[in-house]
This record gives structure tokens, C-alpha cells and sequence, in this order.
């Protein structure tokens, strides 16, 4: 129903069929978290935080520890390389120190080849040498024994057996054993053989005279007994045993073998004895 209120009218003359306002409604209560919900959030957000801050110092250590591992392989390929490179330069130090060895070696076979040579050209030499002087001993040999067969035949005989032998009054006991006996000069000439002595180089006592010690025919021993010889005019050796050959008078090779021993007068050596085993 509607109520048209006359121009002029008052206000409050139908106040009752005007609406009335209705009072405001209170309002509703807001539905929110309450102080245990805000709590738990804010220790999750403090978990969160943490989680995170825990997060970024694991990073900042995966970044350290990439760069230091980098940084030790580094060294360590450094390291490899270097090794690598001293091995290298051992390697061609050994090879280097080989070549070095060989060339050492073969100069020391050429050295110990021509020490051979001049070895075998010292024996030779001596050799020689020991020829020589046999030769001219034996040409004195010669001259002494013409001179004492030109002395013999002028005095209508030769020396008696008795007579003084490099200070032997008489030579018994020298030409009546059986074992052969020679008296031998410091110079190496022959001065008197036994009996026994002369049939085993097939020679006389006057014809062996032309022989001398050591022995030309043992070529082997020659130098060596050469220097036994020197050791024994000396007086450095008073005893020795030796084993030579002698060319028999028919033409064969003796083996003699015996001592020699070194015979003193006053102290001084004089002469040799050759006693020749059996």
C-alpha cells in the first residue's frame, strides 16, 4: 500500500508507516590463525630460514671444494709431468751413459789388444835378447875352450879328474853317483858334469861345456828362468826347482828336471849345482 504525504505536511505525521532503520549488525567475528597456529609458522619459517642459510653454506663449500679440487689435480698433473720429464732425462742419461760404456769398452778392448801386442813384442824382444847373449856366451864359450885345449894339448894332457873344482879339492862324490850332477857358473856356463849328467844329453863333459843354463831350446821358459838366473847370481834366491828341456846329442828332446841350489864361498854367491831327479 502506498502513502502519498500532502506538500506541506509533517514529517512525523505518518512517522509510523515510514520504515524505520534498522540497527546496524554487529559485525561477524573474523576467523583467523590463533597463537599456537602463529607459533608453529613461525618455527617452520625459522626451520625454512635455516634450511636455506644451511643450504647456501653447502653450496659456498661445493664451490671451495670444486676449486681446491681443481687446483690438486692441477698439482698433481703438474706433478705426473715433472716426474714424466725426470724420467725422460734419466732415460736418455742411461742411453748416453750406454753409449759412453761402449765406447769405454771398446777402447778398453783396443787398450788390453795392444797391451797383448807390446806384451808379446816385450817377450819377443827378450827373446831376442836372450839369444843374443847366447850366442855370445857361447862364442866365448868357444874362444875359452880353444884356449884351454891349445893350454892342454901344450902341456901334453888334459886337467886330471882330482883337480880343484870351483873350490873342490877333489870330485869324489861327484862323478861316482848315480844321480846327474852339473856345476853350473853364475853366468850360466856349464863348468863340470858327472858321468851320469853327460849320458843323459848325449854329450861329453868338454863337448856340453858349449851349452849353457837356462836352456835356449825350452823357448817357453826361457825369459823366466832367464830372471831365476839373475835372482840366483844375486843371492836373492838360494833354491829353486826347475823343469827344462835340453837337445840331446842324437838329436831328441830331454826333459830335465831337478833343483838348483846356490853355493856360497865366503859369503858370496860362487856357483851353481844343478842335481837333475830321475
Amino acid at each position: 500500500m502506498l502513502a502519498f504525504r500532502p506538500l506541506g505536511e509533517t514529517p512525523w505525521a505518518d512517522a509510523a508507516l515510514e520504515p524505520q532503520p534498522s540497527e546496524p549488525e554487529p559485525a561477524a567475528a573474523v576467523v583467523g590463525p590463533n597463537d599456537d597456529q602463529l607459533l608453529r609458522v613461525g618455527k617452520v619459517e625459522q626451520q625454512v630460514e635455516a634450511l636455506h642459510a644451511e643450504l647456501v653454506e653447502l653450496r659456498v663449500a661445493l664451490r671451495e671444494a670444486q676449486v681446491a679440487g681443481a687446483g690438486t689435480a692441477a698439482e698433481e698433473v703438474a706433478a705426473v709431468r715433472d716426474e714424466v720429464a725426470a724420467v725422460r732425462a734419466a732415460a736418455e742419461q742411461a742411453l748416453a751413459g750406454q753409449e759412453d760404456a761402449t765406447a769405454v769398452r771398446a777402447a778398453g778392448e783396443q787398450a788390453l789388444a795392444a797391451q797383448e801386442d807390446a806384451r808379446a813384442a816385450r817377450a819377443a824382444a827378450e827373446q831376442a835378447l836372450a839369444l843374443a847373449e847366447e850366442t855370445r856366451m857361447d862364442a866365448e864359450c868357444w874362444r875359452r875352450e880353444l884356449a884351454e885345449h891349445a893350454r892342454a894339448k901344450s902341456a901334453d894332457g888334459e886337467a886330471k879328474p882330482g883337480s880343484r873344482v870351483q873350490g873342490r879339492e877333489e870330485r869324489r862324490g861327484f862323478d861316482d853317483v848315480e844321480q846327474p850332477l852339473a856345476v853350473i857358473a853364475l853366468d850360466g856356463r856349464f863348468e863340470h858334469l858327472n858321468p851320469a849328467f853327460c849320458d843323459l844329453v848325449g854329450y861329453t863333459e868338454s863337448e856340453f861345456r858349449r851349452a849353457r843354463w837356462p836352456s835356449p831350446a825350452d823357448r817357453d821358459n826361457l825369459v823366466e828362468h832367464r830372471r831365476l838366473q839373475a835372482a840366483l847370481a844375486a843371492g836373492e834366491v838360494e833354491h829353486a826347482r826347475i823343469d827344462t828341456v835340453y837337445l840331446h846329442g842324437q838329436g831328441l828332446i830331454v826333459p830335465v828336471s831337478g833343483t838348483l841350489d846356490l853355493v856360497r864361498e865366503d859369503g858370496r854367491p860362487s856357483y851353481l849345482v844343478l842335481r837333475v831327479e830321475p
